[in-house]
Order: structure tokens, then sequence, then C-alpha cells
């Protein structure tokens, strides 16, 4: 087989490493019990939708230059995925961050709620009241409670659909002891919020002290993955004929190698950051229901 043959074997299999990688790495996402609201589930899909159309334009914009720079169909392949993939996989967690405001947002209103309970005159009473108070991360769910309860939508009925908003297992242990509080006439419904939100703020305390020491491995990753990139495109434009072999057919298929064992390593070390999912209690409440 000439060099022009060994060249689009090499390609090929460059689009099947992308292909490969991109299915592998969608099946090592946990997906968690979790099912959003109607009206956060359209932001989030808008969001989503923009932010997706944006990253893949400009990874398929650093693909062209790498591939046009380097003379490399394989250069094309590994720019598009490293843009793709590297910022998810060694930038900061956001969904850990979020996820520990939201808890500590949820934590709050409890206290909230239950410093409003005395003064109010019923449970659905002291609910609306904490509505027109909400913390930062819950300002949004916050509000739709409130503008249900308002509209006359039933006590229950409100409370599971906030649960549904904020698809959190936390969220849904106050959601069910209101919603059993308000059906059963619970005792001691402070002494059992002023728990939930001890146990939500312990939560938040362990998640930080976890973030922490992940963090040091994401520092480990970045730096192994500077310096890999740092010598690539050093050695590049200083040192053409060092990487000159990988410019064959035969040095392109060994690039194709080591490429696809680092993003193999990336996606098992993300895999190893994700925390596993906690199973949510209204979920498993609807699933019982149904069965």
């Amino acid at each position: 087989m000439n060099d022009t043959g060994l060249l689009l074997v090499v390609t090929a299999a460059s689009v099947v490493l992308v292909a490969g990688l991109y299915v592998l790495a969608s099946g090592f996402r946990e997906r968690p019990p979790r099912r959003p609201g109607p009206s956060r589930l359209r932001a989030l899909d808008l969001r989503a939708a923009i932010g997706q159309r944006k990253r893949l334009a400009v990874a398929l914009v650093v693909g062209v230059v790498f591939g046009v720079w380097t003379g490399w169909p394989l250069a094309f392949a590994a720019g598009v995925l490293g843009c793709w993939h590297l910022p998810r996989l060694l930038g900061p967690d956001t969904a850990a961050a979020e996820r520990i405001a939201t808890v500590e947002a949820i934590a709050a209103w409890t206290e909230m709620l239950r410093d409003t309970l005395s003064a109010a005159a019923g449970l659905a009473q002291a609910v609306l009241a904490s509505t027109g108070v909400a913390p930062h991360a819950l300002r949004e769910p916050l509000g739709r409670l409130g503008a249900s309860l308002r509209a006359r939508v039933p006590f229950t009925q409100a409370l599971e659909a906030f649960g549904e908003d904020l698809a959190d297992p936390i969220a849904d242990q106050v959601v069910v002891c209101l919603v059993h509080a308000h059906s059963h006439q619970v005792k001691h419904l402070s002494d059992l919020l002023s728990e939930l939100a001890e146990a939500a703020r312990a939560q938040v305390s362990l998640a930080v002290q976890v973030n922490a020491e992940r963090a040091k491995h994401r520092t480990s990753m970045r730096t192994i993955t500077s310096i890999s990139l740092a010598m690539a495109v050093g050695f590049s434009v200083f040192y053409p004929p060092f990487v000159a072999p990988y410019g064959t057919a035969a040095g392109q298929g060994v690039l194709l190698v080591v490429i696809g064992l680092f993003a193999f390593s990336f996606v098992l070390m993300r895999r190893i950051f994700r925390p596993r999912p906690t199973p949510r209690l209204l979920v498993l409440a609807d699933t019982s229901q149904e069965a």
C-alpha cells in the first residue's frame, strides 16, 4: 500500500477515533433520575443548544487551523476533539459549585421557613411568605412556587412541582416533609425542619472537602496536559525536524494511538471525578405509585 492509501486509512481511523471517544464519553455519563420542571427544562435546553453550537464552531475552526498548519489529517481530528472535551475535563467543576450553592440555599430557606411558622396562620401561609425573601440560588424556583400558591394551585401539587423544578435529593426531603405535615398535621415540624437544615449544611461541608481534594487531581491533569501541548507546539515551531516523522502515514498511525490513550485516560479521570447521583425521594415515590 502506498503512502496515499495509508494516509486515507489514517484519516478514516481519525474520524472513527473522534466518534468512538464521543460515544465512550456519552456512555460514561451518569444519568441521575432528574426531571426538571417545564419552564426550567425549556431554559436549559435553549442554553445548552446555544452553548453547544458555539463550542462546535470553535472546535471546527481550531481543527481546521491545526490541520492546515501541520498538514496532518489527524491534527484536524485532535483539534476538534480537544476543543470539545478538554474545557469540560480540565475546567472548573461548575456543576458541583452550583449543587453546593443550591443545597446551601435550601438549608437557608428551610431555616427561614421554620422561623416563619411561629408567626404565620398556617403552613401554606408560611411557605408563601418565605417565597418573597428567597435566597439567590432559589429565587426563580421559589418565585414560581409563590405564583402557583397565589393562583390557588393545591398546596401539595405546588410543592411537588417545586421539587421537580429543583430536582435535588435534599429539596425532595423538605418537600416530602412539608406535604406530609400539611396532610397529617405533624407535630414538632420546626424541630424536623431544623434537622433537615443541619443535614443540608453537613452535606455542603462534606462536598466542599471532597471538591478540594478533587481540585488537586484536576491541577495535576492541567499540568500534564499543558506541558504536553507546550512541548508539541514548541517542537513544531522551533524544531520541525523533531516532529517531521509524524507527517508520514506510519507516524500518523503512531500519533493516533498516543492521542487515543490520552483521550481515554481523560475520560476515565472524568468518570472518577463525577460523584454518584443520590436517589431522589419524589422519583421513588412516583415509581412506587405507578407500580
